[in-house]
């Protein structure tokens, strides 16, 4: 009975340790762990993203596996729904806002649901989402090549 008792005691003790080094923690726990083992290092890519691709005049961006859309200045949840033909409270709770939240100039917002896409007719350069056959406009230029293969393909 004295044995349980004393294990016990220390579980508390140590319990009680432990929580209070944690709570005395000004800063979030964040170990840089990049120094150890093989030095893998993900800092050249955090630095130098590549450039985000443009989106259609509607402000989409279509992927895949999901669409997103770029705010324009004083655009607010109702007002990217509205454009998009989609519900303002169906964005406001897939990305955690209010729907009468203002976005700022450039915010990416994430799509509940598909709309139609991109394609010329939209403003944008080629038709569908982003794929490895179909990549985005880099600075400006067109890869003719790849373009006609993706639509050859299609």
């Amino acid at each position: 009975m004295q044995n349980t008792s004393l294990r016990r005691a220390w579980r508390m003790l140590s319990c009680s340790t432990a929580l209070a080094l944690v709570a005395a923690c000004a800063e979030p726990f964040d170990p840089d762990l990049r120094d150890m083992g093989n030095g893998f290092d993900t800092s050249a890519a955090a630095l130098n993203p590549p450039p985000r691709p443009r989106p259609d005049d509607r402000g989409v961006i279509s992927y895949p596996n999901y669409q997103v859309a770029v705010a324009r200045e004083g655009d607010t949840v109702v007002s990217l729904a509205s454009r998009l033909g989609l519900e303002a409270g169906a964005i406001a709770r897939y990305n955690g806002i209010s729907p009468d939240s203002t976005l700022r100039g450039g915010e990416v917002i994430a799509l509940p649901s598909r709309v139609a896409e991109p394609s010329p007719a939209t403003g944008a350069q080629t038709t569908g989402p982003i794929t490895p056959s179909n990549p985005p406009v880099s600075a400006g230029r067109i890869d003719v090549t790849t373009l006609a293969g993706a639509a050859i393909d299609r």
